[in-house]
């Protein structure tokens, strides 16, 4: 029997134990890094939002939880996407991770890339977002992290959002097209 039909038939015995005494499935040695490399650019990213405007730690400080994502990465000119992978975090901690796609941003940026980070303000409007139930406006903009940006936002409808571009420059995202999906690490899927 092949390794992969192994953890198949694995797999399906846990989901059919229905969590009865399981054992985990290692991951993949590859993904491990991968997801220790991510995890790394986004608290580098954090520092560069903190060191580019002071006032957002206030953001870090209370917020329930923020998704870092250290590279949004546009596509062509004209094609109107945008991807990215992300970290999840609850009370400073790494909860989880993220995927971002958007589809027909307002910026064009052929092919450039931006870091941005999505702060909820309670478990409520997290559960919400995570569950479809909640959306950007179709109006709503990622204000540009600079010196003092984070001191004039706010939250809407408990979720605050900011940008920041290579080099410094100034960048406001459109996040009405943005999908997020997230997934928990292994420690918060174990009660």
């Amino acid at each position: 029997m092949s390794q992969r039909l192994a953890a198949l038939f694995a797999l399906a015995l846990c989901v059919a134990a229905l969590g009865v005494g399981c054992k985990k499935i290692p991951l993949d040695a590859a993904l491990i890094d991968e997801q220790n490399v991510l995890a790394a650019d986004a608290q580098a990213i954090a520092e560069t939002f903190k060191d580019r405007d002071p006032t957002i730690r206030a953001f870090f400080d209370h917020a329930h939880a923020y998704i870092v994502f250290p590279q949004v990465q546009t596509g062509p000119a004209g094609s109107g996407l945008a991807t990215a992978e992300g970290v999840v975090f609850k009370h400073g901690r790494q909860a989880g991770y993220a995927a971002l796609r958007q589809g027909n941003p307002t910026a064009d940026l052929d092919g450039q890339s931006f870091a941005q980070i999505i702060f909820f303000e309670t478990q409520a409007a997290l559960d919400a977002f995570q569950a479809d139930r909640l959306r950007f406006a179709p109006t709503a903009e990622a204000v540009a992290a600079k010196p003092g940006a984070a001191a004039q936002a706010g939250y809407i409808d408990g979720l605050a959002a900011f940008t920041t571009a290579p080099r410094g420059l100034r960048f406001e995202a459109s996040l009405k097209d943005q999908r997020i999906t997230t997934v928990p690490t292994e420690a918060e899927r174990i009660p």
